[in-house]
């Protein structure tokens, strides 16, 4: 069972672009990586791309580089359930919608930590009604409490 994990998708991850939203994952993700936990990407848009760009400027070497490139970082809207191992941390990226129901479909698992990564250009004035739904937000700074107030 993960350190972290007190109830799946109560962690969240707020960004305004892609390079944002990676600059703040991938620390996380060389972390969990080190610590030998499995990551899975699951994203509503292909981020190849911008990884590739980040990752040419961040201090890592060539086996840190090539795990973190080998995550898959396309596009994925069909979920595959049966691919998915029960372990590990899952970053799901993309429209309330497309966060929502894959929640749904790995609501069975019980030893992954979720992440649900929102664009803040894309929360509308319901912003204060999705963050209280977790108890966590991994940011630069890495993972915090969000305070009730």
């Amino acid at each position: 069972m993960l350190e972290d994990n007190q109830g799946k998708g109560n962690m969240c991850l707020l960004y305004v672009n892609n390079y944002h939203f990676e600059m703040i994952c991938l620390p996380y993700i060389r972390k969990c990586l080190k610590e030998k936990q499995k990551v899975k990407i699951l994203t509503q848009e292909n981020l190849e791309n911008d990884v590739s760009k980040i990752l040419t400027v961040m201090k890592l070497n060539n086996e840190e580089e090539n795990e973190i490139l080998n995550l898959d970082w396309k596009e994925k809207t069909e979920l595959n359930i049966e691919t998915l191992k029960d372990e590990g941390i899952i970053f799901v990226k993309g429209k309330e919608n497309y966060i929502e129901n894959l929640d749904k479909k790995l609501e069975k698992f019980k030893n992954i930590q979720i992440i649900d990564c929102y664009n803040l250009e894309d929360m509308n004035s319901n912003n204060i009604g999705i963050i209280s739904k977790y108890t966590k937000i991994l940011s630069t700074n890495g993972i915090e409490a969000i305070s009730a107030n």
